[in-house]
This record gives structure tokens, sequence and C-alpha cells, in this order.
């Protein structure tokens, strides 16, 4: 199955308290949005990829992978827009498979086992994302921070991406969101407000983390120190 796919980088370092796009984080001193692309080129199904990106952060970006020695001729930079919801919608534009995949280059690990559970879920389905069941108790409170009741956990999931889609229901999605002026957290959430097409779970990973606070960037360099390349 040939497919497309979306990186989101045009995010900064704020609350990461990095003076920088945390995708340029070295972890075991390859930048982080690098898994990403070497990850998804590495598979033959990929088409072609495209990175959202800050304009100011292009030619970081295009040293970076003139580096790593990457086909420019398979990776496209797109400039992306205030929000993540806009920079996926304007990539969405030049996506020309039946099937794209978005995926946060905040999150470094994830498997080539799950792209692999990914594209078979779309075999028989129209959306797919990963995700992992809620383990912790679950609270939820009012506006004076007091437990108004505790939420079933087993019915609670966790999104990460990639995040699979049929790139027609995708692109109506955005359209319909951007239209009516909702805002959503992911692209599945897109998808759900279009309400055409439900989105399967596929399971997820633990160690599919998004580097978003100092405490994660910490995490990010101790597991693949002592865990990822201990595998």
């Amino acid at each position: 199955m040939k497919y497309d796919v979306i990186l989101t980088a045009a995010g900064s370092g704020t609350r990461s308290n990095l003076t920088y796009n945390k995708v340029f984080l070295l972890i075991n001193d390859k930048p982080c949005f690098m898994y990403s692309v070497e990850l998804f080129l590495a598979d033959k199904d990929v088409n072609h990829i495209y990175i959202t990106i800050q304009p100011t952060d292009e030619k970081q970006f295009l040293a970076i992978l003139e580096e790593y020695n990457i086909d420019l001729h398979k990776v496209t930079l797109i400039y992306g827009g205030k929000t993540r919801q806009e920079s996926v919608f304007a990539a969405l534009k030049k996506v020309k498979q039946p099937t794209v995949f978005v995926h946060d280059t905040a999150r470094p690990f994830v498997e080539v086992d799950k792209i692999q559970a990914l594209k078979k879920a779309l075999t028989f389905e129209k959306a797919a994302i990963l995700a992992i069941p809620a383990t912790d108790t679950l609270k939820e409170i009012d506006a004076f921070k007091e437990i108004n009741k505790t939420v079933n956990r087993e019915k609670i999931y966790y999104a990460q991406t990639p995040q699979a889609f049929e790139t027609e229901l995708l692109c109506k999605a955005h359209e319909l969101a951007a239209e009516e002026g909702f805002v959503a957290t992911d692209d599945a959430q897109v998808v759900e407000y279009y309400g055409k097409s439900r989105v399967q779970i596929v399971m997820g990973d633990k160690y599919n983390m998004k580097i978003t606070t100092p405490d994660d960037v910490l995490i990010s360099e101790l597991y693949y120190k002592f865990i990822k390349q201990a595998w």
C-alpha cells in the first residue's frame, strides 16, 4: 500500500525549556526529527514525505537533511500555519497518494511494527491511530479543582501518532473544520468532528513518548541510552 507522510515539525521548544525548536534536540547526537524521517524513508511503501516547518527554520532543516544524505525528491518542506491543525491542512493539499500518515516528529521512538499494524488496519478501515490504555485513576474536576467524579479508565485511551487515514476523508474533515472554525488537538478528532467515519484504535507503545516538557527531554535521552540501544 503506497502512502504519503506528513511530519509535523513547526513547533517550538517553549514548553521543553529549550531556546530552539525541540525537533532539533539531539538524541544520541541525531536531531529528533531525523528519527521519523529515516523511519518512514526505510519503508518501501512510502511515496513522499512532507515536513511542516516554520519558515525561520528552513535553512537548518535543509542543512540537516543534506548532512544525512536525504533525497529531496522524496522529502518536501511545507511552511506550517499558526496551529498544528493549519500546518497539517497545508501539507494535505500536496498529498497525492490515497492514504496518508500524520506523525509528530517530537515522537522519535515509534517502531516499525506499529507502522505495519496501522497499514494493516487501513485495509478495512478509513482511519486508524496508535493509542495506549490509561493505567492511572482519572478524576474529572471543576473550576475550583475539586473532584466531580472518577472517570471509568477502561474506556480511556491515550492517543499517539502516527495516525493514518484515507486521504480524501482527512481532506474533507479538515475542510469542514476550517470552514466552521473547529480546532482539534489531533487529526483523529478532526475526523470525529466530520462524523463520516469511525476511527480504529491500534495498540501503541508506552515508549512512543512525545517530547514536551523538560522531564521528557531527560527521559528521552535515558530511554535511548539504557533501553533502545540495549535492544
